[in-house]
C-alpha cells in the first residue's frame, strides 16, 4: 500500500514540476541604456542626463560557452552644462567572430530658436580596431570569404539632430553616415547599406 502511495504522489507531483515558470527579472542592462547611456541611440540625448557629471558602465554577455562568447564592456564619462554636453568612452565588444575595441567621443550642442523651439545637433565618433578572434575558422576556406587574418582600424561618425517644440521633439540619426577602414582603404559600408533612424519623443 505504502508504495502505491508513493508512486501515485511521484506521478503526480512529476507534471508540477515541469509547468512552474521562472520569471526573468527586469532588464538592467536596457535600464543603464536609457538612464545613463542613451547617447549611444541618439548622440543629443546627452543633452538630456540628468546629471551634471557621470561616469557609466554597461556590459552585456549575450550568452556564456566555453569560448567566443559575445560580450560588450563599456565604460563612459559624460559632462553636461546648459546648452552643451561632451564626454568618452571605451568600449571592448566581441561578436565570436570578431573583436572590436577602441573608443568614442561624443560632443552635442542646443541651439535655441527662440519661442518655443530648438534644435540639438550633436555626433558620435568611434574608433576602433577590429581583429579576427575565432580561430576554429581558418581563413581562406570557401565557407570563410577572409584571405587572412583581420586586424582594421575602422573610424565611424554618427551624427544625430533633434528639433524640439515645446514637450514635443523629432529628431533623426544615422548610425554609420561616413565609415572608413584605413587598413584596407576604403569605405566599410556602401551607400545603400547606410542605417537611418527616425525617433519621436513627447515628455
Amino acid at each position: 500500500m505504502v508504495k502505491k502511495l508513493f508512486i501515485g504522489l511521484f506521478l503526480m507531483s512529476c507534471p508540477l514540476a515541469f509547468t512552474q515558470s521562472l520569471e526573468l527579472p527586469p532588464d538592467f542592462r536596457q535600464h543603464n541604456l536609457q538612464e545613463f547611456n542613451s547617447n549611444l541611440f541618439n548622440p543629443v540625448f546627452s543633452l538630456r542626463q540628468d546629471y551634471e557629471n557621470q561616469v557609466a558602465l554597461w556590459s552585456r554577455w549575450q550568452w556564456q560557452g566555453i569560448d567566443a562568447d559575445p560580450t560588450t564592456l563599456y565604460l563612459s564619462y559624460l559632462r553636461n552644462q546648459e546648452r552643451l554636453s561632451f564626454g568618452a568612452g571605451f568600449f571592448q565588444h566581441s561578436t565570436g567572430l570578431y573583436q572590436q575595441t577602441g573608443g568614442m567621443l561624443n560632443f552635442a550642442y542646443n541651439l535655441a530658436l527662440g519661442g518655443d523651439f530648438s534644435l540639438a545637433l550633436g555626433v558620435n565618433v568611434f574608433g576602433y580596431q577590429q581583429e579576427f578572434l575565432d580561430d576554429r575558422l581558418i581563413p581562406g576556406e570557401p565557407i570563410l570569404p577572409i584571405d587572412g587574418g583581420v586586424n582594421d582600424f575602422v573610424f565611424q561618425v554618427m551624427p544625430g539632430l533633434e528639433l524640439q517644440i515645446r514637450d514635443f521633439a523629432v529628431g533623426v540619426v544615422s548610425e554609420n553616415m561616413l565609415d572608413f577602414n584605413f587598413t584596407e582603404n576604403g569605405s566599410v559600408t556602401e551607400s545603400d547599406e547606410k542605417i537611418f533612424t527616425v525617433m519621436a519623443r513627447y515628455a
